[in-house]
């Protein structure tokens, strides 16, 4: 027979909460993110470029990581070390940050 010892507190695991958290933000990030996709079409205004084309497809890839890595995030939480949870749930993360990045450049004039 299998007895459950009731002795032996577990840790509540930090990685539910963070991850609650982080996917509440990245929910919000889609708020912009979708104007920015809505207009995003308009830089291919002055033709078709490698730029463009990577800055689109990037904008475009939002969500698509964002589902992909909430799933695995979710999935691996109780199966791998807590690093690779917290860096697979991070990966949106990156838009973000880009994004902050290239706006804050942009009004500083450092991108035209």
């Amino acid at each position: 027979m299998h007895y459950r010892n009731d002795s032996v507190q577990r840790r509540p695991s930090p990685l539910k909460p963070y991850l609650i958290v982080t996917q509440v933000v990245y929910v919000l990030a889609l708020i912009p993110w979708s104007l920015a996709f809505i207009m995003s079409p308009m830089m291919f205004d002055a033709g078709v470029a490698v730029w463009n084309s990577i800055t689109f497809g990037f904008i475009a890839a939002y969500p698509v990581a964002l589902i992909i890595s909430s799933i695995l995030a979710w999935r691996l939480r109780r199966r791998a070390r807590p690093a690779v949870v917290y860096f697979v749930g991070g990966i949106p993360a990156l838009w973000i940050v880009v994004a902050a990045v290239s706006g804050l450049a942009t009004t500083l004039g450092f991108l035209h």
